[in-house]
């Protein structure tokens, strides 16, 4: 592996390396970028835990960068340009405290990979400069799990099944999943999460996010809580218009 033995900043973009597969961030923090074809080198990524460390992703604005082979470690913060799209798999986010697109007329794109259940519960996901477009999640083909907590959805735009059975589902510890202004397609079940802090776990959204959902087949809540019996789930109109439960 290569450590640094110093703090700052540290750019590998174009550096060819051979039989190093990780990379340790030096104790005083290190920002370190590396390009697509760079990335694709390490399998490790150790952070120096006392200071912030940040793996910062280059690319030219639409680069597909694949992270979901590699083991992050007390990593601080994960940047990604505008316009990429990162694939990460089911243990990404464990050692992840920080995922942060920049804000640009083209939306970031977090890729689900194959089979995966990724949960955001313990990473905060942000962009920079607001006003433009945000996150798209794009769940795999074979089927996934997102788990995110409330404050994930201000910055995701749209949730994009795939050919198997995708779910969304809420945080531990949350009690309301507000999806006003998310765009879903191909979710087939979105699932309030068992052993949340309070009984009644609640679904806010529009009738026309409703209609726009294709593919949703179910909404589950928990069927005990901390002891106490099963959740009512309120689904909650936010505007006007007819609700159709059909199908």
């Amino acid at each position: 592996k290569v450590q640094f033995g110093f703090a700052g900043a540290v750019s590998l973009v174009g550096w060819s390396l051979s039989g190093i597969e990780g990379i340790a961030f030096n104790a005083a923090g290190n920002t370190v970028t590396l390009d697509a074809a760079t990335l694709a080198q390490f399998t490790t990524f150790i952070g120096g835990v006392a200071k912030v460390d940040t793996l910062q992703l280059s690319g030219s604005g639409g680069s597909s960068l694949d992270l979901s082979g590699k083991s992050l470690t007390s990593l601080d913060k994960l940047s990604v340009l505008a316009g990429d799209t990162v694939t990460v798999g089911a243990g990404t986010f464990a050692g992840l405290a920080a995922l942060t697109g920049v804000n640009g007329t083209t939306a970031n794109t977090l890729g689900l990979g194959a089979g995966a259940d990724v949960s955001l519960a313990a990473t905060v996901l942000s962009t920079t400069g607001k006003g433009g477009k945000d996150w798209t999640v794009q769940f795999d083909g074979g089927g996934n799990a997102l788990t995110v907590n409330q404050a994930d959805l201000a910055f995701i735009d749209s949730l994009i099944g795939g050919a198997g059975t995708d779910t969304l589902r809420l945080a531990t510890g949350e009690t309301a999943l507000n999806l006003t202004g998310v765009t879903l397609s191909g979710i087939e079940v979105i699932d309030l999460g068992a052993g949340n802090d309070k009984v009644g776990g609640s679904l806010t959204l529009t009738s026309a996010d409703l209609a726009a959902m294709s593919g949703l087949t179910t909404i589950t809540g928990s069927t005990t809580v901390k002891g106490v019996g099963a959740d009512t789930v309120t689904v909650k109109l936010a505007a006007a218009g007819a609700l159709d439960l059909s199908g």
